[in-house]
């Protein structure tokens, strides 16, 4: 009989950690970010992404709440990443139809997204595709990750991803956040 071995060409890799004491924290989050406004609304969804030029005042407070798993992640991940004050955030609402199209957060971060408020009978999680077709069926092949409320997920900032629309009146809010990455940063 033949010996096979499989030999992986390409892979991306994709982090999830879940949040501890994500209760109290999720009332904190919800505390700072304030999507129910109108004036928050494109077109879209609910959004504060073009205001505070990526840079909210919230960041540092809840980058602090999550601070202990993110430093795990970067501990062992062995990935550099530059100081706080050069990362952007932002937050997003979707209800009733609302979507984020496809899209990718250019180069050289490691981008994230904490589902803030997420029910996983009624809303879908973040859509991720393949930076190219699959070799054998020429398909753009895409993941749909299995998130809770309170999950982070980490991915490269160039992978193209979506939300998918929402169809109910629940709310389902995420912060996304762009972590710039280097080789031998001093933080």
């Amino acid at each position: 009989m033949a010996e096979i071995q499989q030999v992986t060409l390409l892979s991306i890799n994709f982090f999830k950690i879940s949040i501890s004491d994500w209760n109290v924290k999720k009332e904190q989050i919800l505390s700072l970010i304030d999507l129910y406004n109108e004036d928050k609304r494109i077109d879209c969804c609910y959004s504060d992404y073009f205001m505070y030029n990526n840079r909210p005042e919230y960041m540092p407070k809840i980058v602090g709440m999550i601070a202990d798993e993110l430093q795990e992640f970067i501990n062992q991940s062995g990935i550099s990443v530059y100081p706080v004050n050069q990362w952007q955030m932002w937050s997003q609402r979707y209800i009733n139809g609302d979507f984020h199209g496809v899209h990718n957060h250019g180069f050289g971060h490691l981008s994230a997204i904490l589902y803030v408020e997420f029910d996983k009978d009624k809303h879908q999680s973040t859509r991720f595709y393949t930076p190219i077709p699959n070799a054998f069926t020429g398909v753009i092949d895409n993941l749909q990750p299995d998130v809770e409320e309170g999950d982070l997920i980490l991915f490269p900032s160039t992978i193209l991803h979506e939300c998918p629309p929402s169809n109910c009146p629940e709310s389902r809010t995420i912060v996304a956040f762009n972590i710039p990455i280097g080789e031998n940063v001093q933080t």
